[in-house]
């Protein structure tokens, strides 16, 4: 038999065989005519996913391509050494961003259509009347800068990503993504009431477990929802060794929300599981996100080591995790 593996994320489902899910990451490296190279994620022959792209005249973007177009949280360096750091849509500038010109001036607040709209600092967005929404995940804070961990497959389709705090929205950016394992790192102004330390050790079959997020969170109250469970395999779908088996229950909506140990400490991030199997879930382990973090120079809070009391976890777990809302 085959099973179909789901994304316990949003608003539909997207089956995929775990063979393809769990395929190699495709890398492409390529140089033009005229110079400009490339070098990155790839899919179908076009610049997709997180790459970096040269000319010969010095100009360079390191950022998240999508369909040969820069689209997502990137850096543009011009040969005269301004630089933008901020949002994409099409090549363009689009959303929050920071333009630092050759002479020192700042233009740091929102963009469109690659023309500077407005300075502010990340507030509640605006515009959701005229977008719809897309769907819906989970997330964490990892550190007090506002650096966020989510599945990428939650925020992949988004033309704006949104964290829903207290009945407002608050626009975060992508900053880095990892498309094999799952991963994406997300940036938002709104300071965390807690931040989560990864678990500097091994899961273990048995294992207790808590997992947190905000599934059906348009059905059930806008609280923070727990379920718990054990580590039922130390290997995820199809002898996966980055992911872990667990059989705490997840539902849509659950996707990217972290999976606690007794400590308070992430031990994983929720990312999918079998539909046809009951209690059989997956999440990507610990020591994956921290390399991701570490790629991207953010710093990794210590994990907890005293005992803490279901009330007090709880609260804490709430504090820090968070319910991620994407817009088209």
């Amino acid at each position: 038999m085959i099973y179909s593996l789901y994304y316990a994320n949003i608003s539909e489902n997207y089956p995929v065989h775990w063979s393809d899910y769990l395929g190699p990451k495709r890398k492409m490296e390529e140089t033009w005519w005229d110079g400009s190279k490339y070098i990155g994620d790839e899919r179908e022959g076009e610049m997709h996913g997180q790459g970096i792209f040269t000319q010969m005249d010095g100009t360079k973007y390191v950022g998240l391509f999508k369909n040969g177009l820069r689209h997502g949280y990137g850096t543009y360096t011009w040969p005269d050494g301004s630089e933008y750091i901020g949002e994409w849509l099409d090549n363009e500038e689009n959303g929050p961003g920071i333009y630092t010109q050759a002479d020192g001036e700042v233009f740091d607040g929102f963009w469109e259509n690659g023309e500077f709209l407005y300075s502010e600092e990340i507030s509640p967005t605006e515009d959701e009347d005229e977008m719809e929404e897309a769907g819906a995940g989970s997330g964490f804070y990892v550190s007090n800068s506002g650096h966020i961990i989510t599945n990428y497959h939650v925020i992949d389709r988004c033309e704006k990503i949104s964290i829903h705090l207290n009945g407002e929205f608050f626009d975060a950016v992508t900053i880095a993504t990892d498309v094999k394992n799952d991963l994406a790192l997300l940036k938002t102004s709104i300071a965390p009431d807690h931040v989560f330390a990864l678990s500097d050790e091994s899961s273990y079959p048995l294992q207790d477990i808590i997992v947190a997020g905000f599934p059906h969170a348009d059905d059930l109250s806008s609280a923070v929802k727990f379920t718990q469970g054990i580590v039922s395999s130390i290997a995820g779908a199809g002898n996966n060794l980055s992911q872990i088996q667990i059989d705490a229950a997840i539902n849509a909506g659950n996707s990217g929300g972290p999976i606690l140990d007794s400590l308070g400490n992430v031990i994983g991030v929720t990312v999918s599981s079998f539909d046809e199997m009951q209690a059989t879930n997956f999440g990507v382990k610990a020591k994956v996100v921290r390399r991701l973090m570490k790629r991207n120079k953010v710093s990794i809070a210590v994990p907890n080591t005293k005992k803490i009391s279901k009330k007090n976890l709880s609260r804490i777990v709430a504090d820090g995790t968070v319910h991620i809302v994407c817009w088209d």
